[in-house]
C-alpha cells in the first residue's frame, strides 16, 4: 500500500540524475535529513547491497542500515531500512520527461 509519494523534475538526463543519486558522498546535499550515507559491504552495488545512513531529525541523530531491494539503473532503485518505526520500503523511479528527468519517490507499507 502506498503511504506517501513525492515527485520532482530535474533538468538533466536520466543517466546523470541516477549517477548523482548513487554517488553517496553527495547524499547529504539532496536527501533531506541525511548527514552521511556509505556502503557497508564491498561487493558491486546491486540487490542485497547494504548502506549505512546517519540522519538528523529535529536535533536527534539516528544511524541505521538499508538494503537494496531493486536496482535497475538508470530507472529504478528500491530499498528497505532497518528502522524500528518504518517496516515498508522506499522506491525511486527515474523517467525521462521532456529535456529532463522526473524522479518519483514512493513510500510503500
Amino acid at each position: 500500500m502506498r503511504i506517501a509519494q513525492h515527485t520532482i523534475w530535474i533538468g538533466r538526463p536520466r543517466e546523470a540524475v541516477f549517477d548523482y543519486f548513487t554517488d553517496f558522498s553527495k547524499a547529504s546535499r539532496w536527501r533531506q535529513y541525511v548527514v552521511s550515507m556509505a556502503r557497508v559491504d564491498d561487493r558491486p552495488l546491486g540487490v542485497g547491497s547494504r548502506l549505512r545512513v546517519e540522519m538528523e531529525v529535529m536535533g536527534n541523530r539516528q544511524t541505521f542500515d538499508m538494503e537494496l531491494l531493486s536496482l535497475e539503473g538508470p530507472s529504478l532503485w528500491a530499498h528497505r531500512a532497518f528502522q524500528s518505526n518504518f517496516k515498508g520500503h522506499v522506491e525511486y523511479r527515474f523517467e525521462t520527461e521532456s529535456a529532463g528527468t522526473r524522479v518519483t519517490m514512493t513510500l510503500v507499507a
